[in-house]
């Protein structure tokens, strides 16, 4: 519930009840309860908010649960190797760590961790998008379109615009906010640097100021930096 809650566009909420969930578990003593707790809404709910401090506290508190489990313990690992490269504040670390955590989970651990070790930042494949958006679908398409930017790739600013407009409408469709918010900000760049500034505000400004919360967040705080810097 605390993910669907940050993605609808609630943070605040978002973190009081991973936090809520978390004390829970702790207090009945059930390590499978705190391991859910922390792997599925602690540890990515701190940092979607940009709490790089409570999301390193919570991954090694998930390490120290998870060890003498080679699965779990890779996850948990995986997830502290985020918020060190997070840490970092560049843009190549930036584009490494949003392509990984959305697609963290129990069975692909192995490959993001070498991801994150190497420094890799990958390159979007042709992969086809689902029949059915997935709750990260908006999310992996902006993540592509920054990549294919980043890599520069024969047309890659008309590819990254595509996909920028189809997140754009999987958030909407799916009420999204946190992932419109963050396909806006995105496109809002991208049109920014191709000269056009009134479309970059018209694309961030509505969805801004749709939040009711949340507002010293990272993604709130960075959106309304980008907004100022187009008035």
């Amino acid at each position: 519930m605390a993910r669907i809650l940050w993605v609808q566009g609630f943070p605040d909420q978002a973190m009081a009840m991973s936090a809520n969930a978390l004390t829970a578990a702790l207090e009945v003593g059930h390590p499978h309860a705190t391991f859910y707790a922390l792997a599925y809404a602690g540890v990515p709910v701190a940092l979607w908010l940009g709490d790089l401090a409570e999301a390193g506290q919570r991954a090694e508190r998930l390490i120290a649960l998870t060890t003498g489990n080679q699965r779990t313990e890779q996850w948990g690992r995986l997830l502290a190797g985020v918020v060190e490269l997070r840490k970092e504040g560049g843009i190549r670390e930036a584009l490494i760590t949003s392509f990984v955590e959305p697609r963290v989970d129990l069975f692909s651990t192995m490959p993001l961790a070498r991801m994150l070790s190497e420094r890799t930042v990958p390159v979007p494949g042709p992969e086809p998008e689902p029949a059915e958006a997935l709750w990260n679908t908006a999310e992996l398409l902006r993540v592509d379109a920054e990549l294919l930017l980043w890599h520069n790739l024969p047309g890659a600013v008309a590819a990254a615009q595509a996909k920028l407009r189809r997140a754009l409408d999987i958030a909407r469709d799916q009420a999204a906010l946190s992932w419109e918010l963050r396909a806006a900000m995105s496109f809002a760049r991208l049109m920014l640097n191709g000269g056009q500034p009134e479309t970059a505000k018209l694309s961030l400004a509505p969805v801004l100021h749709r939040f009711t919360e949340g507002f010293d967040t990272a993604d709130l705080k960075a959106a309304k930096a980008l907004l100022d810097a187009l008035q």
